[in-house]
């Protein structure tokens, strides 16, 4: 299993700085781990992909701006196990119930030394990513709820006419 955050992917594309260590991992990439109350959320993703547009439609559309532009990032859920990190099953807040009830997990008890461990592991595993286009995003949105996951509201409507 796979578990995903929203980002911004050029935290993550591979930077050269020359004051930076080779077992040293650039700062910025914390941003993308804004923890609120000791605890992180994250998404579980098949390893084939097969739901990530699903999930991804879902994340767009809780958003201010719901047809920006989305950067998204995975990493193996065995990270967790290797930066000693404790994480629980729970509801995830978007308008997709389903994925809501059995694919959200938060990560939990989060200290400062938790998290940058955390960080620390997941910068230095296999880190996947993917940004979607204003036009992409409307198009995930669109097939989410043709396929009945997203139920079409009036902001969904107005992202639709905006095509």
């Amino acid at each position: 299993m796979l578990l995903l955050r929203t980002g911004r992917k050029r935290r993550w594309d591979e930077t050269n700085y020359d004051w930076l260590n080779d077992d040293e991992v650039v700062a910025d990439k914390c941003a993308d781990f804004n923890a609120a109350e000791g605890k992180l959320s994250v998404w579980k993703i098949q390893d084939d992909l097969s739901n990530l547009k699903r999930i991804c439609a879902a994340l767009a559309v809780r958003r201010d701006n719901p047809d920006a532009v989305l950067d998204v990032f995975w990493f193996d859920e065995r990270v967790l196990e290797s930066s000693d990190v404790k994480s629980v099953s729970v509801p995830g807040e978007t308008d997709d119930e389903e994925i809501n009830k059995s694919l959200h997990i938060d990560i939990i008890e989060l200290t400062t030394e938790k998290l940058c461990n955390l960080v620390n592991a997941v910068s230095r595993s296999i880190v996947r990513l993917k940004r979607y286009s204003r036009k992409e995003v409307r198009e995930l949105i669109n097939d989410a709820v043709e396929k009945g996951y997203l139920a079409e509201t009036d902001k969904i409507r107005e992202l639709t006419r905006s095509d």
